[in-house]
This record gives C-alpha cells, structure tokens and sequence, in this order.
C-alpha cells in the first residue's frame, strides 16, 4: 500500500486504518500523517500520537499530544477495544493517557509525574481501564513485590 497523494482521503483512510489493525504501526503512520496533512483533527492527532509512541518516537509524539489537548472538546470520545466489551473515553482523557506514557518513556526515573498524568485522565473518567491498568503497571515499577530470601540449607 504505497502512499499516493493522488489517493482519495477515503482510500487514505482505508490504507491507514487496514495497516494499523495489521500491526504494522510504521507504515500506518504514513498514511495517518498524509490524512492530518489534508484535514488535522484531534482524532487523526491521538491515532498519530498512538503510532508514534508505538514507534518509538516519543517527542515527535508529545506536539501530537499537545495539537489533540489544545483542540478536543469535551463532547469527542475515544473509544477502547482492549477488553471483551468496548467502552468510550473522553478524547481528553485518552491524550493524557499517552501524555504518561511519553513522560514515562523519556525518563523512567519518573514514575511519579507518570502516574500523575494517569490520575489527571482517571479523575476525568474513573472507568477508563486502559489507564488503570497502565498505573498499576507503574506502581509495581515504583514498589517491586519483596523478592523471599532463599532457604539455608543446614
């Protein structure tokens, strides 16, 4: 799926949307920039952001981050495929969920100001799995379970 700018923003789409769901976030991310060229929009910015973390490209993710705070209304919901029933997040929410995990991945000594952004999307929508999930993983990074000493053997 070669990226052609003389491709309609629905076959744009399409190519996008078909290259992420083949975990092929690279390629997908392409596509993606090509349609936030054309029509920018706090969606296409959380996909963009999303694909970039996914990549490694963390600051290049954050100005995602920031268009998509800067210009979500409270109304836009996101919605979340994780577990067997989907569920809806503010699109706020979400941002801030991957504001945490950009801070987390620049500078792992951080946990802290991590969970943060975490609570800030939590207090927002208190049901948003996705990000319980990811503060317990960082809580379990702050305070590792006790390792039991070994036996002597005498």
């Amino acid at each position: 799926m070669k990226k052609k700018a003389t491709d309609s923003d629905m076959a744009v789409q399409v190519k996008a949307i078909s290259l992420k769901a083949l975990g092929q976030p690279k390629r997908a991310l392409e596509q993606f920039e090509e349609l936030f060229k054309r029509t920018p929009n706090p969606y296409l910015a959380y996909e963009l952001a999303d694909l970039k973390i996914q990549t490694g490209a963390n600051s290049e993710a954050v100005t995602n981050i920031d268009y998509g705070m800067a210009n979500a209304k409270d109304d836009m919901k996101y919605a979340f495929y994780e577990r067997q029933q989907p569920y809806e997040v503010p699109l706020k929410a979400a941002f801030l969920h991957l504001k945490a995990l950009t801070i987390y991945d620049n500078n792992s000594g951080d946990i802290d100001a991590a969970i943060a952004k975490i609570d800030e999307a939590l207090a927002i929508d208190p049901n948003f799995n996705l990000a319980s999930l990811s503060k317990q993983a960082l809580e379990s990074r702050k305070n590792p379970p006790a390792v039991a000493e070994p036996e002597k053997k005498q």
